[in-house]
């Protein structure tokens, strides 16, 4: 759902996560750091609606650079950033 969040249907949650507001300068790559934020989250066990909103902060992150790889953010930037 790009610059619109993530739409969870599952038992735990059932609603929108909202993405943060940025000024995206290059998509690329940004499903893939959502992805993998995503599968990070879930493998520790973090609430769906938790891991979901890491996710779409990750790949809110990723838009404001340029490139893939260059662009994924640090766990610490992300944390830094829900705050």
């Amino acid at each position: 759902m790009g610059s619109t969040g993530a739409f969870i249907f599952s038992e735990e949650y059932t609603g929108l996560v909202s993405a943060p507001k940025v000024n995206a300068v290059d998509t690329t790559g940004a499903g893939d750091t959502f992805c993998g934020a995503l599968t990070v989250m879930i493998s520790e066990r973090s609430k769906l609606e938790d891991a979901v909103s890491f996710a779409n902060t990750a790949a809110a992150i990723s838009v404001t650079r340029f490139g893939a790889q260059a662009s994924i953010p640090t766990r610490e930037e992300v944390l830094n950033f829900l705050k």
